[in-house]
């Protein structure tokens, strides 16, 4: 038996799309199958532990150059671990893993990348814009293609520079 999509769910999930992101468009082309169950169906699959470790340093760096573009001053390193085990416990009360047994090694990986991240590689970027939208308008696409640039920025030593980082 061939599996077939529900084309009314299809279709009416089509009708509403406004626009395509990077993140649409990269799950579509992993697994179509996966794309059609969690964007069309919308079942949730619990995250994987690593995911919380990504959201916890991400949030913490993304205060920290929020905080360094208004008061030119970095977050101390105990403040950027902080943030990092806040988010972490919070995303992870939002959406605990199926498999919760790692959560003190993964609480400790999330803290030590917001540590990596306040030590070494904030102080050599000078952030000028944090989770900047775009919209791409492109030519007989049928939507345009909408997203969030992590941080933009300089490097210190040369200034000019423009340096764009996805962090991930």
């Amino acid at each position: 038996m061939r599996w077939e999509p529900n084309t009314d769910l299809v279709d009416a999930w089509l009708e509403n799309l406004t626009h395509v992101s990077p993140s649409l468009i990269g799950g579509w082309k992993r697994c179509g199958v996966q794309h059609y169950y969690t964007r069309i169906e919308g079942l949730r699959i619990p995250p994987a532990g690593a995911m919380h470790v990504g959201t916890g340093a991400h949030v913490s760096a993304e205060k920290n150059r929020e905080g360094f573009i208004k008061s030119k001053k970095w977050a101390t390193v105990e403040d950027a671990k902080g943030v990092a085990a806040d988010a972490f416990e919070s995303r992870w009360g939002e959406e605990p893993p199926e498999d919760q047994s790692e959560k003190g090694d993964l609480l400790d990986a999330t803290v030590h990348h917001a540590e990596i991240h306040a030590t070494e590689l904030a102080p050599a970027f000078r952030p000028l814009h944090v989770e900047q939208s775009f919209t791409l308008h492109v030519e007989d696409a049928p939507w345009p293609v909408e997203g969030y640039v992590d941080v933009i920025g300089t490097d210190w030593r040369s200034g000019s520079d423009v340096i764009v980082r996805d962090l991930k």
